[in-house]
């Protein structure tokens, strides 16, 4: 996929300075017709965010770089840090028509691999939005948003019952110092990490120790044996900052900290999955 960049606009509601590169396929009446509609859904998110008294603010009220791509059915947005200031971000534009429909997990798949972007946040719209009335699309964003805002809220709140603020704050801490990108920050990242599974862990059932939270939550029925063996695992990994390999050389501290960082997460987010449904939160 070739790309050119074809201006830098004034007039965008995401920074001050937008590049926007589009793909060969995609002709100038598309790009400004998807230009238009992300910044009336950006527009109306701010609304419903500021109507709601929402905080903190989502990827769509920050800085940020965007992929706006259509397929024979849909509008996809993705959305992410990726290279973006508080001044200049970059617009990509795709027309895959005539692939049919493309999923939008593999676009960000593209993403991370080509674009090296990291977190990242997708939308999808029915194409027909393209041709509706401004009032119309208008309303869609509002119901969009407005999901968005009450499943955050929700959350929010099944956080503030599991009592795992610090936990989340801990993984925050962790992002920010793996992406300094040295190795004081690779370091900081892994205490972290180990501290956020900790607290996770003594937040959820009361007791000091992870041994002892995976042995109440086996008894209480969250977790089975093998779970708790896998979860036992991945603590003692994340608490060790070498990464020895079998292959008979050493894993990059750049690879083996964003490996860490992304099984924290998704530790946590299990954790916090099976906790919220059995106990009905």
């Amino acid at each position: 996929m070739k790309w050119y960049k074809i201006l830098k606009d004034l007039d965008v509601a995401n920074t001050t300075i937008v590049s926007k590169l589009r793909a060969n396929s995609v002709n100038e009446g598309l790009e400004k017709r998807l230009a238009k509609f992300y910044r009336s859904f950006c527009d109306v998110h701010r609304e419903v965010l500021e109507e709601k008294s929402f905080s903190p603010k989502t990827i769509f009220c920050q800085p940020h770089d965007v992929i706006l791509a259509v397929d024979r059915s849909s509008i996809l947005v993705i959305a992410s840090k990726g290279t973006s200031t508080e001044v200049s971000s970059t617009d990509r534009y795709f027309d895959f028509t005539s692939r049919g429909s493309v999923d939008p997990r593999e676009l960000m798949k593209s993403a991370k691999r080509d674009l090296k972007w990291e977190s990242m946040t997708y939308l999808q719209f029915n194409r027909g939005l393209l041709d509706v009335s401004e009032e119309r699309q208008r309303q869609e964003f509002r119901r969009v948003s407005e999901t968005m805002v009450e499943d955050m809220q929700k959350r929010n709140r099944v956080t503030e019952r599991l009592g795992i603020s610090e936990a989340i704050t801990h993984v925050e801490n962790a992002r920010t110092r793996f992406f300094a990108k040295d190795t004081s920050g690779f370091k900081d990242c892994n205490e972290h990490l180990k501290s956020a599974i900790d607290s996770l862990m003594s937040s959820v059932t009361g007791k000091e120790s992870v041994e002892e939270a995976l042995k109440k939550l086996k008894e209480e029925g969250i977790l089975g044996e093998r779970e708790a063996k896998i979860i036992e695992a991945i603590k003692d990994f994340v608490s060790d900052r070498s990464f020895p390999s079998t292959c008979g050389f050493a894993i990059p501290e750049e690879e083996n900290g964003l490996f860490k960082l992304r099984l924290t997460e998704a530790l946590i987010d299990y954790i916090v999955k099976l906790v919220e449904r059995t106990k009905a939160l």
